[in-house]
């Protein structure tokens, strides 16, 4: 058995596979916390451990900063040591899920609807999907979790939005039927006007890097339906990139009124969404929510 399933689910696996009396071959991490290392070992015969790289979860690169809360990713990169302590996952842990799960069912919740990141960014929606099985076996509760196919506000919209349709009364079905209208309908488009967020995250590296910043190349991106970052085109200088992005707004939204589409600004620089909306007033575009600034995790 080769288990290379998201990290949490190593040592579970493993250990139901040794107690099968199945070879198990694990992908590193082996575990999450150095306790589960005599569970693994314990069930099975032969233990060999090639390019050990057991990860303790208080090493996680998610970190307090003391309490900081950044208004945007230039505020983020300012703090002690940001390069190496960029977070890079936004993937929960099990008893993270489930503390969650417990507290709407103490709160008197028969069903739970979950909003996940796109699952082509992370394990994020696969991993809820095993806890939500595992849990309904042993409560009274009806799990639904929802690939929202985006990620940053757009992703905790669709949450908000279900929680407005069922105080209007709206059944679960409904809510449900609804939010996957809005997630076939949506869109998300972005401009990357700083490479240096990409290379601290090691999405950007090498000669890629260094003449993308020489060049000033800003990518045009977007999700596609099954919610992938797609590159659309790489335009020289931001100003040029918020141009472009501008048009393509207008292209999608045509003559609709405010009334008929929600457009809200997903930020990583206040200084740069300053220069976007003065582009954006000159081609007539209105958004019609608040700004929201992006977390350090889909900003990256």
């Amino acid at each position: 058995v080769d288990i290379c399933t998201p990290n949490y689910l190593h040592s579970i696996i493993a250990v139901d596979a040794f107690k099968a009396g199945k070879h198990v071959f694990v992908d590193k991490p082996l575990c999450i916390e150095l306790e589960e290392i005599e569970e693994i070992i314990k069930p099975c015969g032969l233990f060999r451990m090639k390019a050990q790289n057991i990860k303790d979860a208080s090493a996680r690169l998610i970190r307090d900063y003391d309490g900081q809360v950044p208004d945007n990713m230039d505020e983020l990169l300012k703090l002690e040591e940001p390069k190496n302590n960029l977070p890079k996952t936004a993937l929960p842990t099990v008893d993270e899920v489930y503390a969650v799960f417990d507290s709407a069912i103490e709160e008197g919740c028969d069903e739970i609807i979950a909003y996940t990141i796109s699952s082509a960014l992370g394990g994020t929606y696969n991993a809820l999907c095993l806890f939500a099985k595992d849990y309904e076996k042993t409560h009274n509760v009806k799990i639904h979790v929802v690939d929202t196919r985006a990620a940053a506000f757009l992703e905790g919209y669709h949450a908000i939005r279900a929680v407005e349709m069922l105080n209007e009364g709206m059944t679960t079905e409904q809510v449900l039927k609804e939010s996957a209208w809005a997630i076939d309908h949506q869109r998300f488009i972005g401009v990357v006007t700083k490479l240096d967020y990409l290379v601290y995250n090691g999405r950007l590296k090498g000669a890629k890097a260094f003449f993308g910043k020489m060049l000033s190349i800003c990518p045009f991106l977007s999700f596609n339906k099954e919610g992938q970052i797609c590159p659309v085109e790489s335009i020289r200088t931001p100003k040029k990139a918020m141009n472009r992005t501008c048009e393509v707004l207008g292209e999608i939204l045509g003559d609709r009124s405010p009334e008929d589409y929600m457009l809200c600004h997903i930020y990583t620089s206040v200084e740069n969404l300053k220069v976007f909306k003065e582009i954006e007033a000159k081609y007539g575009i209105q958004t019609n929510h608040e700004d929201v600034v992006m977390s350090p995790v889909s900003g990256c």
